[in-house]
Order: structure tokens, then C-alpha cells, then sequence
């Protein structure tokens, strides 16, 4: 089976990065945004619009639908 060594480096750095946190999502993710900030580059969060599109509560009024923040609570 042919291996393609791009994704094998990406698979190596993303084992490395989540074993220094002992495997721990929490303590990943915190690291990833801590990254993300320091980086200094402009990114769009998305998530909120696209979970509405997807669960079809773009166009409900205001209150109506559940909140997404309590179905999919923020990690932190």
C-alpha cells in the first residue's frame, strides 16, 4: 500500500503535540488556541452559523430552536 509521507508527518507532529499533554483534549485544544492567538493571523469562527444552517434554525425567530451554546458546550 502506497504511504503518503506528507500525511504521515502530520500524523507524527499531531501524535507528538497531544502525548507532551498526556493525551488530554482539554489540555490540546487550550494549547491549539493558545497557537492560534499567538500567531497573529485574523480567523473566522464559523461554527455557531454553520450548526444553525445544519440543524435549519437560521430563519427561526429569537427564542425559538435551542441554544447551540448548551447542546455543544465551550471547552473552557
Amino acid at each position: 500500500m502506497w504511504v503518503d509521507p506528507i500525511v504521515e508527518e502530520v500524523r507524527k507532529v499531531r501524535e507528538e503535540h497531544a502525548a507532551r499533554f498526556d493525551y488530554n483534549p482539554v489540555a490540546i485544544y487550550n494549547d491549539l488556541k493558545r497557537l492560534q492567538q499567538e500567531s497573529g493571523r485574523e480567523y473566522v469562527d464559523l461554527s455557531k452559523k454553520l450548526l444553525k444552517e445544519k440543524r435549519g434554525l437560521g430563519d427561526c425567530p429569537q427564542g425559538v430552536g435551542f441554544d447551540v451554546d448548551f447542546a455543544f458546550p465551550s471547552p473552557t
